[in-house]
C-alpha cells in the first residue's frame, strides 16, 4: 500500500497501484472509495474530527464555551447549573457530564435551545451521566445513566 500526493490538499491510498480511497481537503470534505465493481462510494460531506479534549471539573455553576473539555465532571459541594454553549456556533462533538458528588446537576440548553425538547436536564444521583450532542439547532441526548 501506498499514499501519493502531489499537491498536498489530497492522499490517495494505492493498493498494487490501484487507487482504494482517496480522501480531499475540497469544500466538501469527500471520502472516495474505490470499490472492487468499478464505482466509487462517496461520503463524509462536511465531516467534523473531535480531537481529544481536556477533562473539567465544575464546582460552580459555569457556562461552557468551545475550550471546554469533552467529558465534563461535576463534584459541587451543592446543586449546580452548567449553561451549554449556543448550538450553532458548539463544535459538534460529544460532551459527557458524570455527577461525581451526587448533588444534583442541571444541564441548561443556551438561550431557548433545547435538548431533546426540554430546556434543561438533571442528573440528579451519583454517577449519573449524560452524553449530549448538537447537530448545530439543538441539543440531543445520546446516552444517559440513569435517567432522572
Amino acid at each position: 500500500m501506498s499514499t501519493t500526493s502531489a499537491d498536498n490538499d489530497s492522499i490517495d491510498f494505492r493498493l498494487n497501484g490501484t487507487l482504494r480511497a482517496g480522501i480531499s481537503s475540497n469544500a466538501e470534505d469527500v471520502i472516495t472509495f474505490n470499490g472492487s465493481s468499478g464505482g466509487d462510494v462517496v461520503g463524509i460531506a462536511n465531516a467534523v474530527v473531535c480531537e481529544p479534549q481536556t477533562t473539567l471539573t465544575v464546582t460552580e455553576n459555569v457556562t461552557l464555551n468551545n475550550n471546554h473539555g469533552a467529558v465534563i465532571l461535576c463534584g459541587a459541594s451543592g446543586a449546580i447549573t452548567i449553561t451549554l454553549p449556543a448550538a450553532a456556533s458548539a463544535r459538534k462533538c460529544p460532551l459527557t457530564f458524570i455527577n461525581k458528588s451526587g448533588n444534583t446537576v442541571t444541564i441548561d440548553a443556551n438561550a431557548s435551545e433545547t435538548i431533546d425538547g426540554s430546556s434543561t436536564i438533571q442528573l440528579a444521583s451519583v454517577r449519573a451521566s449524560a452524553t449530549l450532542l448538537t447537530d448545530g439547532t439543538e441539543w440531543f441526548i445520546v446516552s444517559r445513566v440513569p435517567s432522572s
